[in-house]
């Protein structure tokens, strides 16, 4: 399926993307966090997230996760909707612990090859919600207004990224193109549509 050209810049679809997506709801069943997994509410989330990127031509080749059952179901729920499987990683409680930007980077750094274009990293809060607003910065106000400071359970985040290596990813180059949740939310960024003059 073709790419939705008003929902992506042209001059950066030969550039990596990446979709930060904070794991479906999860069952409360189990006393230590670490172990919960997903609620089936949570698993539907999923899929409707997959979902929104499959229709918009958005196909990631790797998948990041913790360790955590959760983000694993979330992963495994989201590949669902595709025709292809992903190149899974699992980062064990690296990306689980991962509770600031920073933090959350240097996992991304170690565990994302640079060959790797099109990248889906499942992660927790607080530090998937810290690194979102990190790269988001300089989004539009109509963006930055939809992203909730929580970044509730099952929100994803496509970012357009112009660098080479991960490491390099920065305010700077990244583009917030979109946000979608399991439970609805769809924001596309505005498409900026030049005034003429006669």
């Amino acid at each position: 399926m073709p790419m939705d050209m008003d929902f992506l810049d042209l001059s950066m679809t030969n550039k990596k993307t990446l979709i930060l997506m904070r794991h479906g709801e999860k069952l409360e069943t189990q006393s230590c966090d670490y172990e919960r997994p997903l609620s089936e509410k949570g698993e539907r989330q999923s899929r409707f997230v997959a979902n929104q990127f499959n229709i918009r031509g958005i196909k990631p080749e790797l998948v990041l996760y913790s360790g955590s059952p959760r983000t694993k179901q979330t992963a495994e729920q989201f590949e669902s909707q595709f025709s292809h499987s992903f190149d899974r990683i699992d980062s064990g409680q690296e990306l689980y612990r991962a509770a600031s930007e920073d933090a959350m980077m240097t996992v991304m750094a170690k565990y994302i090859p640079d060959t790797a274009q099109n990248v889906l990293v499942v992660g927790h809060n607080p530090g998937i919600c810290l690194l979102v607003h990190y790269l988001a910065r300089n989004a539009p106000p109509q963006m930055l207004a939809a992203l909730q400071n929580n970044y509730p359970s099952s929100t994803a985040c496509l970012f357009e990224i112009s660098a080479e290596h991960w490491w390099e990813i920065e305010p700077h180059n990244c583009s917030l193109s979109f946000i979608t949740s399991g439970d609805g939310l769809i924001v596309n960024r505005p498409v900026h549509i030049p005034s003429r003059t006669i």
